[in-house]
């Protein structure tokens, strides 16, 4: 695999975080330290002669201390270089055991900026066929590694990274259409360059690429409060029975949405919405989602709570699902609440949700909203840190604190009582296994289900 990827940074900046980074650990006496990823360029190559998909990236970070950096990437890589030398990216455990990461070989020094370059295959959610291909790269927040990782290298959660991808169809002649919630320019008829803002995270990206032909598609727009006029795209498989009125249905539903949401809590926080009518349930990007009709509401918001107000990891993951199931249920107010579920006590490397989220997280958002009514209740203070923290990753502590600011009443002795303390209902998050349980909102769908819907 030869690819040629050039990148020129002038003066890149040190980016501080707004949060407390996942203490460093030791691994067989190696410091393993969480660092700064700085601007992440991909270049994907699908080969139809070959019926392979290759990727290569170039990934510039910076890290706060002395150690050896962690990044995650579940696919096995062909080849790692730091700093134009080769290196090894070996799998390595969390100190508490729930997750995993790579950890490079190469020790790197606190403030120097350094230059990672990773050459892997792409195999997941790849289908050729007949000299065309269909790929997406499609996430799950109730999974253990199943954000962007599953596919490119690539940071974390708390970690904002300006990206781009460079995509090159090979062989074959057939028309591909690429659909991205980034800046999409087509440079040729088998090239195209995709730029994504520099908020995005490891669990922001949208793609998704099929034979032109394979899809219906809806473009229309929408004229945000604020004045942007912004482009919808609702799309769905093409299919003899299908029927426009499908699409358009999506759109009339979304338009409510969104007047509903910009009303509660200010304009919509993207450039643009891209709807894929599939699956059951649904799944969050920012700006964009994979869902069922049913879902569309849950999901649109996520864009403004997951992928606009961002949790920093897994433990902070439970707050975005308790809102936007809160606002499934009509935004009911509850003014008897009990029960103790450890939501918040998974701890800071944990990486996927506690499902806790939709019934008792929900609830006990309502009982919130009846803690806070003589102050304009609990949308008011979710509306002030969509103003005034927008796509910045929190941790638990940190939204707690700001809901506090919001309002005389101490609702950190509620999370205190209900969401720390894991005795009454439910049990300790760590000792749960919630990972085989459906949820009609966020199903989890399997392999072959995702194969289908590509």
């Amino acid at each position: 695999m030869k690819c040629v990827f050039i990148i020129f940074i002038l003066f890149v900046p040190f980016q501080t975080f707004a949060i407390e980074l996942p203490r460093s650990f030791e691994v067989k006496g190696q410091k393993a330290v969480f660092v700064d990823f700085i601007q992440a360029d991909y270049q994907i190559t699908y080969d139809m002669t070959q019926s392979k998909a290759l990727v290569s990236a170039t990934l510039f970070f910076k890290s706060k201390e002395n150690g050896h950096p962690l990044f995650d990437l579940v696919e096995k890589p062909d080849f790692v270089s730091l700093n134009s030398l080769e290196t090894s990216a070996d799998v390595v455990a969390s100190p508490d055991k729930t997750t995993r990461y790579r950890m490079l070989g190469t020790q790197v020094y606190a403030g120097e900026l350094n230059k990672l370059v990773i050459f892997v295959p792409l195999t997941k959610l790849v289908k050729f066929e007949n000299d065309q291909v269909k790929s997406a790269f499609w996430n799950s927040d109730l999974t253990d590694r199943r954000f962007l990782e599953q596919y490119l290298p690539t940071s974390f959660e708390f970690d904002n990274v300006k990206m781009s991808i460079a995509i090159k169809f090979e062989g074959g002649d057939g028309t591909q259409q690429v659909f991205s919630n980034g800046q999409v320019n087509q440079v040729s008829k088998r090239e195209f360059h995709i730029e994504y803002p520099e908020y995005y995270n490891c669990s922001s990206l949208y793609f998704h690429t099929t034979p032109k032909d394979a899809i219906d598609i809806l473009k229309k727009e929408f004229t945000s409060i604020d004045g942007r006029v912004i482009p919808l795209t609702f799309y769905k498989k093409a299919s003899w029975f299908f029927s426009k009125s499908a699409l358009e249905s999506l759109y009339q539903e979304s338009i409510d949405v969104l007047k509903e949401l910009e009303n509660d809590y200010g304009p919509f926080p993207h450039n643009q919405l891209i709807v894929y009518n599939q699956g059951l349930g649904g799944m969050e990007y920012a700006g964009a989602t994979m869902t069922s009709k049913s879902a569309l509401g849950h999901e649109i918001t996520h864009s403004y709570f997951a992928r606009g107000l961002m949790p920093a990891n897994g433990n902070a993951g439970w707050l975005d699902e308790a809102i936007a199931s809160w606002r499934d249920d009509g935004y009911p107010t509850r003014e008897f609440f009990s029960g103790n579920v450890g939501m918040s006590t998974g701890g800071e490397y944990v990486r996927k949700t506690n499902t806790q989220a939709y019934s008792f997280g929900a609830n006990f958002m309502g009982y919130l909203d009846f803690l806070t009514k003589s102050e304009g209740g609990l949308k008011k203070g979710l509306r002030n840190l969509v103003e005034n923290y927008l796509y910045t990753p929190y941790q638990v502590s940190f939204f707690i604190e700001k809901l506090d600011q919001n309002f005389l009443v101490d609702l950190s002795s509620e999370f205190e009582e209900h969401t720390y303390s894991s005795g009454g209902f439910g049990g300790n998050f760590l000792q749960r296994d919630y990972d085989d349980k459906d949820h009609p909102i966020h199903h989890k769908l399997n392999p072959s289900e995702l194969l289908d819907y590509l």
